[in-house]
This record gives C-alpha cells, structure tokens and sequence, in this order.
C-alpha cells in the first residue's frame, strides 16, 4: 500500500496498525512505516507529514490515533541537523 505514494495508501496502513493483533504484525507494519525510503528525503518527509496532518482528523479513531501518535514522536536530532546542513 506505501508503494502507492499516496495518502489513502498511508492510511490503509495506519487502519491496518490500529486493527494489529499480534505483535508482530504491529512491528512490521512500524518498521514498514520507518523504513520507507521515500520519506528519507526532505520532501518526502515533509510530504509524509502533510498527509499524517490530513490523517490525523481522519472519521476513523484508528487512523486517527496512528497519524497523531507518529506526529507526536519528534524526528531525531541528527535527522534535523542533516536537513539543516541541506538548507545551507
């Protein structure tokens, strides 16, 4: 669904991470999420964002809590300092 790049792909995996049952499924479905290499790039991140921002006033509570719990975690420091240095 990611490899769609889009938000109703996104958000078909943030229902899917709310429904999770086995842990497992979980982690993979995160580690899906983090590892995405489309969201490596400064505009990927900021596109990522965008659409978590659309998400997380989703009608289901599910989507809903996923995009906000993602936008709650604050990106690493080194990730912030690399998109500073590519500013420069």
């Amino acid at each position: 669904m990611l490899a769609r790049k889009d938000t109703a792909g996104l958000r078909c995996v943030l229902l899917a991470g709310s429904r999770a049952v086995e842990f497992w499924t979980r982690d993979a479905l995160v580690a899906a999420l983090d590892c995405n290499p489309e969201w490596m790039t400064t505009a990927g991140a900021d596109r990522l964002i965008q659409e978590l921002h659309e998400l997380a006033a989703d009608d289901k509570a599910g989507v809903r809590d996923e995009a906000q719990g993602i936008l709650s975690h604050p990106r690493p420091r080194k990730e912030q300092a690399r998109d500073s240095d590519e500013q420069l």
